[in-house]
């Protein structure tokens, strides 16, 4: 075990052993250690055209991380606001986080995308997509090929095969749209972007969805967006 630095949660885990083989070793440091499986699991494309690269987190992201992490080890509710700079990758990291918790940790555990229009939700979308393209063949354990699909031809709901867990993407101008549905993770993208006109607006809009999401260890709720202004939600 000499050179490996691992995380303390995971060298306290009833399960690890200085013995254990490589997969083992592998499979219980991503439940521990997200960064390490970000690294070894993602794949994102790179913006200098260089196609498809691992996920290696950046400061900014990192900072983000340790807060979220914090709470999740603390068995708290993961609930943050980000007022962020553009180009650092705070919506990409806030999806690969969900990802991790419904790959990695929990079943029947479902999220939900909701922007200021539903482009940039289906962006999102494709993000998840290409995760579990790439995701490694050794690491998934599930008998259905990775992937989403559509739930009834639906092109807002999506399981993610095999692991009994859901992806909604709704916009900020359907109020309704977690309304009824099972949420135990909100990702609530460029909120001050969002209109604040009529019944629809950013107030109730985040009203509905924070009302659907339990107080429970591991249920998420995060808020971002860059800034535009001032009076706005």
């Amino acid at each position: 075990m000499g050179g490996l630095w691992l995380p303390v949660s995971m060298v306290d885990d009833a399960r690890f052993s200085p013995d254990m083989d490589e997969d083992a070793l592998v499979r219980l440091r991503f439940e521990h250690d997200f960064e390490f499986w970000c690294h070894r699991c993602v794949v994102i494309q790179d913006k200098m055209g260089c196609g498809a690269i691992s996920f290696d987190l950046n400061g900014g992201q990192r900072k983000v991380v340790e807060r979220l992490e914090a709470m999740r080890r603390a068995d708290m509710p993961l609930r943050m606001i980000v007022l962020k700079a553009r180009q650092w990758g705070c919506s990409t990291l806030i999806e690969t986080y969900m990802q991790w918790i419904q790959i990695v940790h929990k079943r029947y555990w479902n999220s939900l995308v909701c922007a200021q229009n539903r482009d940039t939700a289906t962006v999102m979308k494709r993000h998840y997509e290409m995760t579990l393209q790439h995701y490694p063949d050794e690491y998934w354990d599930e008998a259905e090929r990775r992937g989403l699909k559509s739930v009834g031809g639906s092109r807002s709901l999506y399981n993610v095969n095999g692991r009994d867990c859901t992806m909604l993407l709704a916009s900020a101008r359907t109020v309704n749209a977690a309304r009824g549905n099972d949420i135990a993770m909100a990702h609530l993208s460029e909120v001050a972007f969002w209109s604040e006109r009529g019944n629809n607006g950013a107030g109730e809009v985040i009203r509905s969805i924070c009302a659907s999401v339990a107080l429970l260890p591991m249920t998420m709720v995060v808020l971002e967006s860059t800034a535009n202004g001032t009076g706005g939600y």
